[in-house]
């Protein structure tokens, strides 16, 4: 089947601005679309919510909304079980490590800017679609990580697996003016510069003991 994201949509995908609050009471899980402005974020009214996606009513309202978006129908897929297997991304990296798909994007700042000067364009590091940004490594280290386990102060552990091999979901970068945006084929310029590392960028971890992770 498939499935609207950034890597099928990137585009669409882009042009919007989301947020997701599950810190409310009674186990809400709050869901607002706005259309994406950087010059003044969300500075209208919501394209749609806030909407709570623990209600089936809420989570047609998404489906509807998308489905006008794309043209095509959407169904919101969730689960409420313990164990998650439905996989959203372009791996199955945390199922075969966990039997879990829940992982965690690890990317090194170092790596971007190295990157960044090989092909004359400054790139984010969220354009790579990090969970952690890390910094204070020579560039291409994080791969050095693959097999061993990470310790954050706060007491998080996290197994890093595997590297992570990239698709068209990173030709756009969301954070981008309207006027600027375009599409880079990251694969193709990774392989190009970059043979001896082919087609990968950032590693992916699965948390093996739960803690707080804090910015600095």
């Amino acid at each position: 089947d498939n499935f609207l994201c950034a890597f099928t949509a990137p585009e669409l995908m882009a042009t919007f601005d989301t947020d997701y609050d599950d810190t409310t009471e009674e186990e809400r899980k709050m869901f607002t679309i706005w259309k994406r402005d950087n010059r003044n974020p969300r500075s209208e009214p919501p394209l749609l919510g806030p909407v709570d996606l623990s209600k089936t009513d809420g989570r047609n309202e998404v489906s509807n909304f998308f489905t006008q978006a794309c043209g095509e129908y959407v169904d919101l897929v969730c689960s409420s079980a313990s164990r998650h297997t439905h996989q959203f991304g372009n791996t199955s990296s945390g199922v075969k490590a966990r039997g879990d798909t829940r992982t965690v994007h690890i990317v090194n700042a170092a790596t971007v800017r190295e990157f960044s000067e090989k092909i004359g364009m400054k790139l984010r590091p969220s354009r790579f679609k990090p969970n952690i940004v890390v910094d204070g490594l020579e560039p291409w280290k994080e791969f050095d990580f693959v097999g061993k386990t990470l310790e954050v102060q706060g007491g998080l552990k996290m197994d890093v697996i595997k590297q992570t091999v990239r698709c068209d979901g990173i030709g756009i970068d969301p954070l981008d003016d309207a006027s600027e945006m375009c599409r880079l084929d990251i694969p193709k310029l990774l392989m190009k510069h970059y043979p001896e590392h082919g087609p990968y960028f950032g590693v992916y971890a699965v948390i093996s003991e739960t803690g707080t992770v804090n910015v600095g």
